[in-house]
């Protein structure tokens, strides 16, 4: 039988964008979605080995990671170390 997408599904796009290799492991991925609604979406993830959450998303790639970086801070408040800002601070290099 052959897979037929929902209306929802229809003209969906997701496009892995860039990967970043932390140091001290895990990764944090950008996607970019795009559907017939909207131009794009970029939307930051963040892979410890086990799991790939979601953290941020925004219009461009450093505003998804901003809100990434903004959100790993409220929910990881006593983390020594954020791997946005990582990636960040790379990216400003």
């Amino acid at each position: 039988m052959a897979y037929n997408p929902s209306e929802e599904e229809k003209g969906k796009e997701v496009t892995k964008v860039s990967s970043y290799l932390l140091p001290k492991g895990g990764l944090v991925i950008i996607y970019r979605v795009s559907s017939l609604l909207l131009n794009g979406v970029y939307i930051a993830t963040y892979n410890d080995n086990s799991t790939e959450m979601p953290w941020g998303c925004d219009i461009s790639v450093e505003g998804a990671l901003l809100a990434a970086e903004r959100e790993w801070r409220v929910f990881n408040p006593e983390a020594d170390e954020n791997p946005f800002t990582e990636v960040l601070k790379f990216l400003q290099r």
